[in-house]
């Protein structure tokens, strides 16, 4: 499996350790047919893994213009946009939104934090 991943100013070209584990981790993790969210999106990279491996949706959300526009950029190169929802703001955007995995290479600091939203936004069969 291939992903084109155009970085421009935003993190996640894949080369990194944590990036290119996480998308290793993707592979094994059975997400066809479900619905993900890639919290910290940057590039988009883990959200087209996932797309790429039959997620039916994954919600890229980032904080920064940037990543967003250079998500929207890759996911529509590697043609995944009609399952790839780039999305521009934080945890508060998935607000009322269910998921059955969630990706997040981000700052701890920020998991952390933001944990309680990402509890809550998981479906009761979540399995990750």
């Amino acid at each position: 499996m291939e992903a084109v991943v155009l970085p421009r100013m935003s993190f996640g070209t894949g080369h990194h350790a944590t990036t290119w584990l996480m998308s290793r981790a993707v592979l094994g993790l059975g997400v066809a047919g479900r619905t993900g969210l890639d919290m910290g999106s940057g590039t988009g990279v883990l959200a087209i893994v996932a797309a790429k491996c039959g997620a039916a949706h994954v919600d890229a959300v980032d904080i920064d213009d940037w990543a967003d526009e250079n998500c929207r950029e890759n996911v529509a190169a590697n043609g995944v946009a009609d399952r790839v929802e780039p999305m521009l703001g934080d945890v508060g955007r998935i607000a009322g939104r269910r998921y059955d995995f969630i990706l997040a290479n981000i700052n701890r600091n920020v998991l952390v934090a933001d944990m309680p939203a990402y509890a809550a936004a998981l479906v009761p069969a979540a399995t990750w």
